[in-house]
């Protein structure tokens, strides 16, 4: 499956947009002896295949999310293919805050119409409150923080302090 859109890529996108790259790459200035205009022509270049890259990836993800999608649309499904297992699943969120409904007089609308609006409403309560808490949360874990660092450095030395290496790699340039 996965050679299938592999070849599918090759075949139609990867030539095409490696070509519409190569044809918008600035060319060496012959006017430019010294080179001053090479670092902007290298950061182009490196961002024109960077989109490339990020184009063909999204293209074979589509290709093999066709390849497995079931009858239903949003059905999970797995399929092994010699010692690899592939697994598509859907991950499912809601954005009810922007549901807008039409405005009907109350004789007009039906069970369903007031149940959805009443369920709506309780949504909405139920969500500020939960804004409101996380707020709240919010303002603690500050207070929290500014009271563990007065702590340590009430107490440099405490047993309670425990530092975790971290590596950061940088290049010279930088």
């Amino acid at each position: 499956m996965a050679q299938i859109a592999i070849d599918q890529i090759k075949e139609n996108q990867a030539i095409n947009i490696l070509s519409e790259m190569y044809d918008s790459m600035p060319g060496i200035d012959p006017d430019d002896p010294d080179g001053s205009n090479r670092d902007y022509d290298r950061y182009f270049a490196a961002n024109r295949i960077s989109r490339a890259n990020k184009s063909l990836l999204d293209k074979y993800k589509r290709i093999v999310y066709d390849l497995m999608r079931g009858a239903k649309g949003s059905d999970p499904c797995t399929k092994v293919i010699g010692t690899r297992m592939f697994k598509l699943y859907y991950n499912t969120s809601y954005t009810w805050q922007n549901l807008r409904l039409t405005d009907k007089p109350d004789e007009e609308k039906t069970d369903k119409e007031r149940q959805i609006e009443q369920e709506l409403a309780l949504f909405n309560d139920l969500n500020e409150q939960y804004n409101n808490a996380e707020t709240a949360l919010n303002i603690l874990k500050q207070k929290k923080k500014a009271s563990e660092e007065t702590l340590a450095a009430l107490m440099p030395n405490s047993k309670c302090i425990h530092r975790t290496p971290v590596m950061q790699v940088t290049t010279a340039d930088e």
